[in-house]
């Protein structure tokens, strides 16, 4: 496997929101097809190929709901995270997903 696809799947697992969706037919057949280009004569990467056909199949009739998205921050929130937090009003607005892990962890540290 090239270090580019590593990374490439790296990135789309860390942060997936970042890029446009895949099917994960698409996942599996990209991974399939640049392991076959790399592991010609080589038994442990062929054999890796199969593995992600094999998951493929496995996963192909599992479909995952996306979570609904969350509307803005609520303003008693907000209020607490730039007045109490001292955050700035763009990184409140910036966090919408984020803010109530942000009150929760603060609200949890000894200070």
């Amino acid at each position: 496997m090239d270090a580019g696809f590593a990374a490439a799947l790296f990135v789309r697992a860390a942060s997936p929101e970042r890029l446009p969706p895949l099917a994960d037919g698409e996942v599996y057949a990209e991974a399939t097809a640049r392991v076959r280009a790399v592991g010609k004569g080589r038994p442990e990467v062929v054999q890796l190929g199969q593995i992600i056909e094999r998951l493929g199949a496995l996963a192909a009739h599992i479909r995952v709901e996306q979570p609904p998205p969350r509307g803005p921050v609520p303003d008693w929130l907000a209020d607490r995270l730039i007045s109490t937090v001292g955050m700035s009003r763009e990184d409140v607005a910036a966090s919408t997903s984020q803010a109530v892990d942000v009150w929760a962890d603060f609200r949890s540290s000894p200070r």
